[in-house]
């Protein structure tokens, strides 16, 4: 029988699916380069899991992941 996936681990991995590309794409747009973009992209999604029960409690959760996008590549 297969383990019971928690319901924040799906809302999770549904968010990362649903935006992954569009964040990727903004952090690319301004460093330039894959490989950093993907960097910047795994470093918020691991800072974000570490603070799911925001975004989970957030009414607007793109709002929340572009903003903190924005914060992650300020301070890169």
């Amino acid at each position: 029988m297969a383990a019971k996936i928690p319901i924040d681990d799906l809302y999770f991995t549904q968010l990362f699916r649903q935006y992954a590309g569009k964040i990727f794409y903004y952090f690319k747009k301004y460093v330039k380069q894959d490989d950093i973009a993907e960097d910047l992209l795994q470093e918020l999604f691991a800072n974000l899991w570490d603070r799911r029960e925001l975004i989970r409690e957030d009414k607007n959760p793109e709002a929340y992941l572009f903003v903190s996008a924005r914060n992650h590549l300020y301070n890169h």
